[in-house]
């Protein structure tokens, strides 16, 4: 007979515990999912609805895992984190420069 511990995960092996997340300037988003094993980005990202919030094209964005960029077809594992990363709407180095430029005038 086997153990609680050895069912549970007995059971559990055709699924992954994964999270889909993605912050946005109105809000942040963070969705906790238990998909089956062989999910791609993508699919995560559809069963999310993240994205059925916001009117963005899909071609402005680009995809990650735990800090990684990926491509929409990769596959996920027990403990991911996808991540959805839009584009920046300001280039960090070209404000400072900027910012700098403009203390300096006064």
């Amino acid at each position: 007979m086997r153990s609680k511990k050895e069912l549970i995960k007995f059971m559990k092996i055709d699924r992954v515990s994964i999270e889909v997340v993605a912050a946005f300037p109105q809000r942040s988003y963070v969705v906790e999912l238990d998909v089956p094993v062989g999910t791609s980005v993508r699919n995560a990202i559809e069963r999310s609805c993240i994205l059925d919030n916001f009117n963005l094209p899909t071609h402005m964005l680009s995809y990650g895992i735990c800090g990684q960029r990926c491509d929409l077809d990769a596959l996920l594992a027990d403990g991911d984190r996808v991540e959805i990363y839009r584009q920046l709407e300001f280039d960090p180095k070209v404000r400072r420069r900027r910012r700098a430029i403009s203390q300096k005038s006064d």
